[in-house]
Order: C-alpha cells, then structure tokens, then sequence
C-alpha cells in the first residue's frame, strides 16, 4: 500500500513517550504498530462480509494476481496485503484500485 497520508493526533507527551520506547524495545517502527493497531479497529468494527462475498472476492484476487503474473508484474508484500484487506471486506474495491495505481 503506498503510504501518501499523513495523520496528526494530539495525545499525552508521557504517553507519546512510553509508545516510542516499547517501540524501540520491540524494535518495530512506531508507524507500523500504528498502522497494525488501526487495521484490527477496523477489522473489529468492520461490518462481516457473507460467505459468498469473501468467496467471491478470493476469486477475484486470484484472477487479478494471475492476469498481472501473464504481464510479468511481480506481487510485494504490500499489494498482498491490500487485496487482503478487500477480500476481508476492510477496503471497498474502489480503494484497492485507488491504492494499487
């Protein structure tokens, strides 16, 4: 997913502190546990997809991985992991299409 936005939140400068050392200590970058923390709110709160729904959307991540294979294009972690995020219902396909140009 190519990472264009920026948000600033306003918290506690002791809080921001403690964050940043157990980041250090774990030896994650603090965006990313961000970005992980923000993705399982999502998921939590995301509205569940039915069975045929996920299915259908599987399916059409494979094809889309196999028509881009046959153009010679080669899959990263991130475009993985944002055909994910749709197949789980967490991006609408609007959004994977958006992210993926």
């Amino acid at each position: 997913m190519t990472k264009e936005s920026t948000m600033t939140i306003r918290i506690e400068p002791e809080l921001r502190d403690s964050f940043t050392a157990v980041a250090e200590l774990v030896r994650r970058p603090a965006a990313q546990i961000m970005r992980d923390l923000m993705r399982e709110f999502v998921s939590k709160n995301c509205p569940a997809l039915s069975p045929e729904e996920i299915t259908n959307r599987k399916n059409a991540a494979q094809f889309a991985r196999a028509s881009m294979a046959l153009e010679g294009f080669t899959w990263d972690a991130d475009l993985t992991a944002d055909f994910e995020r749709y197949v789980n219902g967490h991006v609408s396909l609007e959004t994977l299409i958006e992210n993926t140009n």
